[in-house]
């Protein structure tokens, strides 16, 4: 956020792909982009996915105070209470690097929460899953979309089996990403490329197209590409911004934990209305 103004003043393109605050593009004046989504869609999706999928009336939300965290957090809690279907029992933070967050946890389960959703980042995820079974909680744990990382798995190891996430696609569901996963997997060690990379590499992909549109590199006039650029195929998906640079079109879906993988789960279909298996676009 504090480079906003600066790059803005002089007219320096700035693609985002994976810092989802809604302020970033309300607040850009046009001259900020993003290839990732935001955290009140998110949280919308969220909302939805607890009360419609899972059945939940009561709702717990645990953020850990970071700009992001707390952001999806409110986004969250704003949307369950605008639907009307489930109301908010528990909403508090963690203190990040901690070890046992079983007394957060106890905490949360005094709320009597039908899912607890977790919009922190993945190293207290890991734990957080891990301690959640330890305790026999009865209650689902969720998380947003910093946590679909490998360190949960490692972290959790079988406790980690059948926990929830919403998020952006990852990489492996994407067909038109299989390329890049061969290659990053094999230029790293057979490690599976994060959460957010397809999105970086398609915010480098849809930049040089619109430096090749303008015929520039002048800050303004890649700007002004950007926008008029229109269902640029990139490896997550077409592509295309609105007058204040969010990406068109991009949806959540819910991933889950399946034989030691996140896996594809529920999405909801263009409409917008029905809930549908994942498929692999």
């Amino acid at each position: 956020a504090p480079a906003i103004p600066v790059y803005g003043r002089r007219n320096v393109p700035f693609i985002l792909d994976a810092s989802t605050n809604p302020e970033l593009t309300e607040q850009g004046g046009g001259k900020v982009f993003r290839t990732c989504g935001r955290d009140d869609r998110q949280g919308l999706f969220a909302a939805r996915f607890m009360a419609e999928q899972l059945k939940a009336k009561r709702v717990a939300i645990l953020h850990d105070n970071t700009t992001y965290s707390k952001g999806l957090a409110d986004a969250a809690n704003a949307s369950v209470k605008q639907q009307g279907a489930a109301e908010v029992v528990y909403f508090d933070a963690l203190q990040p690097g901690q070890s046992d967050y079983t007394p957060v946890l106890t905490k949360a389960a005094a709320a009597r929460p039908d899912v607890l959703y977790f919009t922190g980042y993945f190293a207290e995820a890991g734990l957080l899953v891990k301690q959640h079974k330890q305790l026999g909680l009865d209650f689902p744990l969720m998380g947003g979309d910093a946590t679909t990382d490998a360190t949960v798995l490692k972290t959790a190891g079988k406790d980690a089996e059948g926990y929830l996430a919403t998020t952006a696609p990852l990489a492996k569901d994407l067909k038109d990403a299989a390329g890049f996963v061969q290659a990053y997997k094999a230029a790293n060690h057979n490690t599976d490329p994060g959460p957010f990379s397809v999105y970086e590499y398609d915010a480098i992909k849809v930049l040089v197209k619109a430096i090749g549109d303008a015929g520039s590199t002048d800050g303004q006039a890649i700007n002004k590409a950007l926008h008029a650029i229109q269902g640029y195929k990139g490896i997550t998906g077409e592509i295309s911004f609105d007058d204040k640079g969010d990406r068109q079109g991009l949806v959540f879906i819910s991933v889950q934990v399946k034989d030691g993988a996140f896996k594809g789960y529920r999405s909801l279909d263009t409409a917008g209305k029905v809930w549908q298996d994942f498929a692999t676009s």
